[in-house]
């Protein structure tokens, strides 16, 4: 337990990670991707995709704050998967001692004083990708004067909003750009679950997705989907908690609200009979994404900074949304715009919002334009080769 409290350690070998002892070595160099947790991880998918079909020469290590992000990747190619560690330098060095690193990519918001300025003194060139910087950290690196000195073996941030580039640009004379948000590539190929015809379970337009739900959203979901019944006797829910460890109380949850449900992570089918199913396993959310004519986002009824829009979008799911959307605030700005998504700020309008877009031709329209206004667009190969080319990963090589 206080493993777990102090480093975020499931197990031995991720506490032993997090104090910067490896669990798996090479002697190949060493291409280092970190990303904080599974959203920003999911992100960098395809990216990863293309370092290892294209730089084979180089072993791909991964790290990432998060245990159920390891256990997401698990199955990806190419990949050595480690627990990151603490921003120490006593845990920095014994991982660079261990790894030979050749270059380093940073996705998205963390960074991390302690291994930016270590890596820059080792000379090892980085890249921020996806890179997203608060005003409250921007403002912190600038007063403690470290900004300038942490960033300084940095040779390109690629920054995923230009309120974020601008930030950079003023903390940092490496070139700053401003490039599309990485999860507007993060759709996945999707397969049936093993066994069960869920698309003549779950019709799309009488289904509803509450994706990524934290502790408190699930009871305005499951309330707002009791009045959902009221007008079609027929709906379904699927009920998908951030983290699927949560599944026994959200299970116990489902339980005192009189639903009958049945439960994926204890590898129950679900019922035709039966209006919600929860959903709390690993791996499987593109599944459901296809499944869903309506999608409500979680994170956003209660302060959590709202989860991404994107994969939503990209399955064509129309979109539902809280207030609490700062960690998307552009891309649920835009969206809300353009008619492309609807916003719920208690049980009533969470309610409204499902039965206004239930088997109808304005779900299907806002899908539509949530997919034209968030999809993939351009060249990934370019843009992959953008991110990577400040790395010089081919000199790096010979």
């Amino acid at each position: 337990m206080l493993g777990r409290w102090l480093f975020g350690a499931d197990d031995f070998g991720h506490f032993n990670n997090r104090l910067g002892f490896a669990t798996a070595r090479t002697d190949a160099p060493v291409i280092w991707l970190h990303a904080a947790s599974v959203g920003e991880l999911q992100s960098a998918k395809r990216l990863l995709d293309y370092l290892h079909k294209q730089y084979p020469q180089f072993r791909l290590l991964v790290t990432t704050n998060n245990p159920t992000a390891l256990k997401v990747a698990q199955h990806w190619p190419g990949l050595i998967l480690q627990a990151a560690p603490l921003d120490t330098m006593g845990a920095l060095r014994r991982f660079l001692r261990h790894w030979p690193v050749a270059a380093y990519i940073n996705i998205e918001g963390e960074l991390w004083p302690n291994r930016l300025t270590l890596l820059a003194q080792r000379g090892v060139p980085v890249v921020l990708v996806n890179a997203r910087l608060s005003k409250t950290s921007a403002k912190r690196f600038g007063w403690l004067g470290i900004g300038r000195e942490m960033l300084a073996g940095v040779r390109g941030i690629f920054a995923q909003d230009l309120a974020s580039g601008e930030k950079f640009q003023a903390l940092t004379q490496a070139p700053v750009e401003v490039i599309q948000n990485l999860k507007s590539l993060a759709a996945e190929q999707v397969e049936k679950l093993e066994g069960t015809d869920l698309n003549a379970l779950f019709p799309h337009d009488k289904t509803i997705l509450a994706a990524s739900t934290h502790k408190g959203e699930e009871a305005w979901v499951l309330a707002a989907f009791g009045k959902v019944l009221e007008h079609t006797p027929d709906a379904k829910l699927i009920l998908a908690p951030r983290h699927p460890k949560r599944g026994k109380d959200v299970a116990t949850l489902i339980q005192k609200t009189g639903f009958s449900f049945n439960r994926r992570g204890l590898g129950e089918n679900p019922d035709i009979d039966v209006p919600v199913y929860l959903a709390d396993t690993l791996g499987e959310m593109a599944v459901f994404y296809t499944l869903a004519g309506v999608t409500f986002v979680g994170g956003s009824l209660i302060d959590k900074g709202g989860h991404t829009p994107y994969e939503p979008a990209l399955y064509g799911s129309a979109i539902v949304t809280g207030p609490y959307v700062g960690n998307f605030a552009h891309e649920y700005s835009h969206l809300s715009d353009n008619d492309a998504c609807l916003t719920a700020r208690n049980i009533p309008e969470l309610a409204e919002a499902f039965i206004t877009l239930l088997n109808t031709e304005k779900c299907r329209a806002m899908a539509a334009r949530a997919q034209d206004l968030l999809g993939n667009s351009g060249n990934t190969t370019q843009l992959f080769q953008r991110l990577i080319g400040p790395l010089g990963l081919e000199e790096l090589h010979e």
